[in-house]
């Protein structure tokens, strides 16, 4: 046990050696081989504890000690510390060290680091936090409340110890901010539908937020619809992301009215609100006549077959959208047919995801002329749809990417495809 205890100090010792030597290291490697990537954009700082998470989410390589130079992880540094409470004073070190640093990754701080973080004169353009393990003590809150005044980009994950205070208090920072451009908080359920009403309340004043993205942040159709008010006082935000929230009250209790009056948003993520027929009638009523938004994504939602003529109806009218993601909603072939005829009118679609559906897809192939880009992936298609896919291949000119990954599809199959589609045709088959 001493043994081991032992080898693990001078591991550490040598790690952070190796870190905080690399200048010099950096400095005759750039000497030698004159690289553009000598200084380092992100460091991320774990608890060991949680090193197998971190490598699965960033996709970074285990390195040795030997190895982790600025050459092997080029914009990255993986910083093992034995005690979590020796994280302030490692910022300290690493911004005089590393002052080009942009992006920050902490997981499990404590509240010293941020309060560090929070008092020094250059913080990072960007930060990403997440507490699994130890609450966030309200010093620290008020502490990245403060952050948010000189941040660029801010994503929070879980944050154990967060509650409805804690997003107000980031609210009312957010409201005069000058400086914050995307904010992502993700599975941070206790922020509830006040919490919602809060964040909104902050996009009527602030004027640099351009994406907003909540995920799993149980805000429900009160704090949804607050949101979407707002939006008709706002003209910064471009991009809004509300997965998973909505849940099962929002046909009765959403309202999109705010949307009517919007002219700035370009992208709208509804993905797994669990939208039924009367929040598609909502949807359709506020968008129908927005020809600022190119893109919505409306996949995961079970959408059923009264949604379809809705849909369809919308799409006909719709002058500015370009991108539609309408994936893993079990569309059957009837639904496809449905809206092939909104393709015949509709001229601005370049963009659809049809994939993970029940069945179909290859009617809206043959209908629209100016689809560029289709994904059929995992959609039932077998060698009986050949003959009608590669129809409406030949007829369709302006497609350039299709695919077809998951399906039934034989190799004398993707030969007749191959043979009955254009040349500029990209067909994706495997993953």
């Amino acid at each position: 046990m001493i043994i081991l205890k032992i080898f693990h100090t001078v591991f550490i010792l040598v790690l952070l050696g190796a870190v905080f030597a690399a200048p010099t290291m950096a400095m005759n490697t750039e000497e030698k081989e004159n690289t553009e990537h000598q200084v380092p954009s992100r460091i991320i700082i774990w608890d060991s504890q949680r090193l197998d998470e971190i490598i699965k989410e960033y996709g970074i390589a285990k390195y040795g000690a030997g190895d982790l130079t600025r050459s092997t992880l080029k914009h990255s540094f993986l910083i093992p510390e034995r005690s979590m409470h020796e994280h302030g004073d490692l910022v300290r070190k690493l911004f005089p060290t590393f002052p080009d640093i942009n992006e920050l990754v902490l997981w499990d701080p404590p509240t010293d680091t941020l309060c560090v973080l929070a008092d020094m004169p250059h913080s990072p353009q960007a930060l990403r936090l997440a507490t699994f393990k130890v609450p966030m003590e309200s010093e620290g809150i008020r502490s990245l409340a403060r952050l948010i005044s000189s941040l660029k980009y801010l994503r929070l994950d879980i944050m154990k110890g967060f509650d409805t205070h804690s997003i107000k208090m980031m609210a009312d920072t957010l409201s005069v901010s000058h400086s914050l451009a995307t904010l992502f908080l993700q599975n941070i359920e206790s922020c509830g539908p006040k919490g919602g009403q809060f964040l909104a309340e902050s996009l009527k004043h602030n004027k640099t937020l351009t994406q907003l993205k909540l995920y799993h942040c149980n805000i429900g159709s009160q704090g949804a619809t607050a949101i979407f008010q707002a939006l008709g006082n706002n003209s910064s935000l471009t991009m809004l992301a509300l997965n998973d929230n909505i849940g099962g009250d929002g046909d009765t209790q959403l309202n999109m009215d705010g949307l009517k009056r919007n002219a700035t948003l370009t992208h709208l993520d509804l993905c797994l609100s669990h939208l039924g027929a009367k929040a598609i009638i909502l949807l359709k009523d506020a968008l129908e006549n927005n020809s600022s938004l190119i893109f919505l994504n409306l996949g995961y939602n079970g959408l059923d077959h009264a949604c379809a003529p809705l849909l369809s109806d919308f799409l006909a009218h719709n002058t500015g959208l370009t991108k539609l993601d309408l994936s893993s909603n079990h569309l059957s072939r009837w639904y496809a047919e449905v809206f092939a005829q909104a393709f015949t009118i509709n001229s601005t679609l370049t963009k659809l995801n049809w994939s993970y559906n029940d069945v179909g897809g290859i009617e809206i192939l043959s209908k629209n002329p100016t689809l560029k880009k289709l994904n059929l992936c995992r959609n039932r298609i077998g060698h009986q749809d050949i003959p009608a896919l590669c129809a409406a291949l030949r007829k369709n000119t302006s497609l350039t990417r299709l695919n077809l990954r998951g399906n039934d599809i034989d190799e004398n199959d993707k030969k007749t495809i191959e043979t009955a589609k254009h040349s500029k045709l990209t067909v994706k088959w495997y993953w």
